[in-house]
């Protein structure tokens, strides 16, 4: 049996309040009167925010300026103060610190604390309730909070269930540290798994990891990206990068779910492939929608948009007709254009007669030559 645990249907969007709600319900009352401080880029700062409003405590969150303004303004509404400080993630959290220490408030951590690995380890509790023929755990790992809290609870009560981590293989600090005494510290880069893209383990969470998780393996920026597109054809579920890399980890061959271990020879099983992604021919809900060099994915009566630039290579001319805006055009008949995120395209410049616009439907076209 296969299931996903949809951490994405939380109120906050994630797994992060539980920690913050056992990190609060360990507090005496005059260290709730102090209030709570935390530093994040989104999914902590909305689980400290929704935990702290449940039990009557003011709550401030540190975020860097250029944070997303959706998690930014969901912070606001879950009843935190938030203060825009910092270049990034890690001056933010130097900023909360000394707030904290100023300002006499409990600083909250997003992963390095005993309280907080304890509360994420509730989902591992959960797992063990709602399936009981449990043979494999897929989780991702970032600073490893999650990770280590549900391995101490799977691994005490079931030590023959496999937990395994994934993270992305652009920032793969978990997974170079896995094994070793101290954490190692990797560039921190650009990645679709932004929610883990955390450049060194905690210090308290590695040698959990080391104990209680059995391998963490990378994956490649394509294999998140076909994993998002998967999760929304196959289960309807909206699910950001870090959320996703579990299932790309299942695409890619990176984890066997059968309890084998991947080939290192073949190209599918490794964790930091550099193939395209697969091509899958599901369709979309039933319409015909089919992602890679299809000539069927125009037949699709749904809604195109941009192709975020990673995936698939040259786009194909029977995906010209779903061009949805043309950024460039001019007499020489060369244009660039973003085609549809289903079909996994790369944004590319080809050549083509110039566009126009059709009276009745507004849709792009090539236009008719001139006679004459």
């Amino acid at each position: 049996m296969r299931a996903f645990k949809v951490e994405v249907l939380q109120r906050g969007g994630s797994f992060k309040v539980r920690g913050a709600a056992n990190f609060l319900a360990s507090l005496s009352a005059e260290e709730r009167a102090r209030g709570v401080v935390a530093a994040s880029a989104g999914n902590h700062a909305q689980g400290v925010a929704l935990a702290a409003a449940a039990v009557g405590v003011s709550s401030h969150v540190v975020m860097p300026v250029g944070t997303a303004l959706p998690k930014e303004n969901a912070t606001r509404e879950y009843g935190a103060e938030v203060r825009l400080r910092g270049a990034d993630l890690c001056e933010a959290t130097t900023i909360a610190k000394d707030l904290a220490a100023a300002e006499g408030g409990n600083y909250v951590p997003p992963f390095d604390d005993p309280r907080i690995i304890a509360g994420q380890g509730t989902l591992g509790l959960e797992l063990l309730e709602e399936v009981p023929d449990l043979e494999t755990v897929i989780l991702p790992v970032g600073g490893g909070g999650l990770a280590a809290g549900v391995g101490i609870a799977i691994k005490h009560q079931r030590p023959d269930v496999r937990v395994i981590g994934v993270q992305a293989a652009a920032v793969p600090g978990a997974a170079r540290s896995h094994g070793l005494e101290e954490p190692l510290t990797v560039p921190a880069r650009w990645t679709l798994a932004d929610g883990c893209a955390v450049p060194q383990v905690g210090h308290l969470t590695l040698p959990l990891l080391n104990a209680y998780v059995d391998e963490i393996v990378t994956v490649a920026e394509e294999w998140i990206g076909n994993a998002i597109v998967w999760l929304l054809e196959r289960s309807n579920l909206v699910v950001e990068g870090a959320g996703a890399v579990g299932v790309a980890a299942l695409l890619s061959g990176a984890v066997d779910p059968g309890g084998g271990e991947a080939s290192p020879s073949s190209p599918a099983a490794t964790s930091t492939s550099t193939r395209s992604p697969r091509r899958w021919s599901t369709g979309w809900r039933g319409q015909g929608a089919t992602c890679g060099w299809s000539r069927r994915c125009r037949t699709a009566r749904v809604g195109w948009r941009r192709c975020c630039g990673r995936w698939g290579s040259r786009a194909p001319t029977s995906c010209r007709s779903n061009i949805t805006a043309v950024l460039r055009s001019s007499r020489s008949a060369r244009w660039r254009s973003r085609c549809c995120w289903k079909c996994a395209i790369r944004r590319t410049r080809t050549r083509s007669r110039p566009l126009s616009r059709t009276r009745a439907t507004g849709a792009l076209r090539p236009r008719r030559a001139r006679s004459g």
